[in-house]
């Protein structure tokens, strides 16, 4: 098997993945300019969430909240 191998990882969604490279090292590839929809509904450690950017992201696809979190998945 040759080339890079995409690796399930918790991490891993629209714009970002993890891959082994053909050396057999893990690395995360990220695609600037891309923006996929947030995948879950989020609230970090220090309070903070994601909820205004997945409002955003709905608004700009014509979805509700659900919907936009649904399409991320």
């Amino acid at each position: 098997q040759s080339g890079y191998v995409w690796i399930d990882h918790r991490h891993n969604d629209g714009d970002s993945f993890h891959v082994r490279t053909p050396s057999g090292s893990r690395m995360e590839i990220r695609l600037y300019y891309v923006d996929a929809p947030e995948s879950a509904l989020k609230t970090y450690a220090n309070g903070d969430t994601n909820h205004g950017r997945v409002d955003d992201q709905a608004k700009d696809l014509g979805l509700d909240r659900e919907r936009a979190v649904e399409v991320g998945r």
